[in-house]
């Protein structure tokens, strides 16, 4: 006979083939499957077929009913499996009964539609910043300017990957560029219709006995109402390894780049107070004459304010990855959670302990009242933050406090398939050892094992030989599956 509530939950971490977050957790009472839940479907750079296999594995195992549907946040490795694979999902016919946003997705949240325009905006003007450094970079530009320079080659090739990592932070934003929220997408692409439920949810909500889930809560712990820790990316003694320089968002950039009314402003790097006019521009014409001068196209600095989008791209990476709608589950009974950060970063998870900040929920007919610290020391499973990078994982305030002996966890990583750019933040070898100690070896990659333990193993850190040979194990068994399987038992 079944029990009446669920009492294991099956976590599959799908493998599109790059780096992304793409999770299906089914709850089970018993040995029968009553709740599926599916939490983001993205991947950098996947295509239709990346997704493809992974839809039809989805489809079969939840009989092409998804119960929840989660989408931490915007980015495209997050998201794009959505849009990329739209028709396939209308070919299933996957229903969806409910999908669950951030609050920062509300079109009736006044604090939310002034952000979302604001990223908007900023979106645009790197958008903008990119085409245009890519087309100079097409046309020869930089190669010309550098031709008589000392070392021109080697700027130039620095400049390559300048434009090369920036294509790739870029990239992250082409799933949801524009007014339209992920609503508005999921609708447009008809992966939900009339008849899905869809809720906002906000910090310190807590759910329980959702119809096929019960014995499970869910604590909703971010994204935070506090818009000012959602830019905020570090903390001292907070992360595994700090920036020497913080990123700052250039707003000069983005008004220059800015569109008003549908069309685009002049692209100027100055207020046209700056221009020289009437007299002033005679004078000048020497002065023009030898900067135009091809004898002289090494001093021309004509593009070089575009350079500033770096700032900006970072600043804006770090902003969507706070706005990660963030969940603990809980099995009622043990009290075991596994928790679902989406990419939150320093500010997400400082948010979690602010001090007005509880969760509530009623235990053998009394009101418990709980604070981050409860849901921490009760974590079993944990999707870790941000790909294994050095901010994606609070210190003191995360990783810390998970004590539990029975911890597991998995990473969304597939190294040599991820952004240039984060090569040297992700797998961050400080994290990843002291995740490997915690868990015991139960930690798990969607990307190839021995690639990803290569790049762990550094001078900082030293790991015991029977911990990597127990990760190595718990890897191998799913070396040629489309996912990697983990069950929690309640």
């Amino acid at each position: 006979m079944a029990t009446k509530i669920v009492n294991k939950i099956a976590v599959h971490m799908y493998r599109p083939g790059g780096t992304g977050d793409c999770f299906l957790l089914q709850f089970k009472k018993g040995t029968q499957v009553s709740f599926n839940l599916m939490i983001d479907c993205g991947c950098i750079n996947g295509s239709a077929a990346n997704f493809a296999p992974i839809l039809d594995d989805i489809a079969a195992k939840t009989k092409q009913k998804i119960d929840l549907l989660v989408l931490t946040h915007e980015h495209a490795d997050h998201i794009n499996g959505f849009t990329k694979a739209a028709d396939k999902f209308v070919a299933l016919n996957l229903k969806v009964a409910k999908v669950w946003f951030a609050w920062t997705e509300s079109k009736t949240d006044a604090d939310a539609n002034d952000y979302r325009q604001n990223h908007t905006l900023q979106k645009l003007a790197l958008s903008q910043a990119t085409q245009k450094l890519n087309k100079l970079q097409g046309d020869h530009y930089f190669q010309q300017l550098l031709a008589l320079e000392n070392e021109g080659e080697e700027l130039n090739n620095g400049i390559d990957h300048y434009i090369a990592a920036l294509n790739g932070l870029n990239d992250l934003n082409l799933a949801a560029t524009g007014p339209e929220t992920m609503e508005d997408i999921l609708r447009r692409l008809k992966i939900i219709d009339a008849s899905t439920v869809v809720e906002y949810q906000e910090p310190g909500k807590t759910l329980e006995d959702l119809l096929g889930a019960e014995g499970i809560r869910f604590f909703i712990l971010g994204p935070p109402r506090d818009l000012g820790l959602l830019s905020k990316e570090e903390g001292k003694n907070q992360g595994y390894e700090k920036r020497e320089v913080k990123s700052n968002r250039n707003q000069a950039l983005v008004e220059a780049l800015a569109f008003q009314k549908g069309k685009e402003q002049d692209l100027q790097p100055f207020e046209s107070s700056y221009f020289a006019k009437g007299k002033a521009s005679t004078q000048l014409s020497e002065i023009r004459k030898k900067y135009r001068d091809e004898k002289h196209v090494w001093r021309k600095i004509d593009h070089d304010w575009l350079f500033g989008s770096a700032e900006l791209a970072l600043r804006l990476e770090q902003s969507i990855n706070n706005t990660s709608l963030v969940m603990a589950i809980q099995f009622v009974n043990s009290e075991k959670i596994l928790l679902f950060p989406g990419d939150a970063e320093y500010g997400n998870w400082l948010s979690w302990g602010a001090p007005g900040l509880s969760w509530s929920f009623v235990k053998k007919n009394e009101r418990q009242t709980v604070k981050v610290d409860y849901l921490l020391k009760n974590t079993v499973f944990y999707k870790v933050g941000h790909h294994l990078s050095q901010n994606g994982t609070g210190k003191e305030i995360g990783l810390e406090q998970m004590t539990h002996p029975d911890l597991a966890a998995m990473a969304t990583l597939d190294f040599g398939k991820i952004l240039t750019g984060w090569l040297n933040t992700m797998p961050n070898d400080l994290l990843s050892a002291e995740l490997i100690r915690k868990t015991r070896g139960k930690f798990f990659f969607s990307g190839a094992c021995e690639a990803i333990l290569s790049n762990i193993q550094t001078e900082r850190v030293s790991i015991e030989a029977n911990l990597l040979k127990e990760v190595r194990k718990n890897n191998k068994k799913f070396d040629k599956k489309i996912a990697v399987e983990y069950t929690v038992s309640g």
